[in-house]
């Protein structure tokens, strides 16, 4: 396992010039930093956030503001990496994105996060690919033995997509509703509360 300096270096590495990423020959692995750089990079991450808004935790639309301070604290942040998903057979079109945070190097552990499919330009099984290759990736690179997850209990497509992708349940965690002017809020609940929804939490077993 690497140590928390070998991380950061790494994560850091790989936001500034893209080494070690874990690109395969069906689907490009780009920073997210790089491809906001790019001619209406952050104006296509704003359509494709808002357009999923109602699978994450904040359903509260953005815009170039916010999508540039969000860019700027991940930036920041030598703990998470975030990658858009390019389908090398179709001339790299990108087709999703998906992160790696939350690391507990005392436990070896980290999650997944902002897994997202944006469209039907992918190849085929092209989000079970990129989940896959992620956590072979992370594995071999990162020397992490365990890969978690989170996602809605009710949104049946992501929790069907880590069951093929061998993540099994650990945990369920109750979330509240919070209602917002722009949007709706999740938030966590008591243990012992009636909840409104679920985060299902996923471990990968192989």
């Amino acid at each position: 396992m690497l140590n928390r300096k070998k991380l950061t270096d790494l994560i850091s590495n790989l936001k500034k010039n893209g080494v070690a990423s874990p690109n395969n020959k069906t689907i490009e692995f780009e920073t997210i930093h790089s491809f906001a750089k790019k001619d209406d990079g952050i104006k296509k991450l704003i359509v494709w956030r808002n357009l999923n808004k109602k699978y994450l935790r904040d359903t509260s639309p953005t815009n170039i503001k916010k999508t540039q301070e969000w860019l700027n604290g991940l930036l920041n942040d030598d703990s998470r990496l975030i990658f858009i998903l390019r389908n090398v057979e179709r001339n790299l079109l990108p087709f999703g994105m998906i992160g790696i945070s939350s690391f507990n190097l005392s436990k070896s552990t980290c999650f997944l996060e902002s897994v997202m499919k944006f469209n039907n330009m992918g190849p085929r099984n092209g989000m079970f690919l990129a989940v896959n290759h992620t956590c072979h990736w992370i594995k071999k690179r990162m020397k992490i033995k365990k890969i978690r997850v989170n996602c809605f209990l009710d949104v049946l497509n992501a929790v069907s997509l880590y069951h093929k992708c061998n993540f099994k349940p650990v945990e369920l965690i109750p979330l509240n509703k919070r209602r917002k002017s722009t949007g709706i809020e999740w938030i966590k609940g008591r243990r012992e509360s009636i909840a409104d929804r679920y985060y299902l939490v996923m471990e990968k077993t192989k």
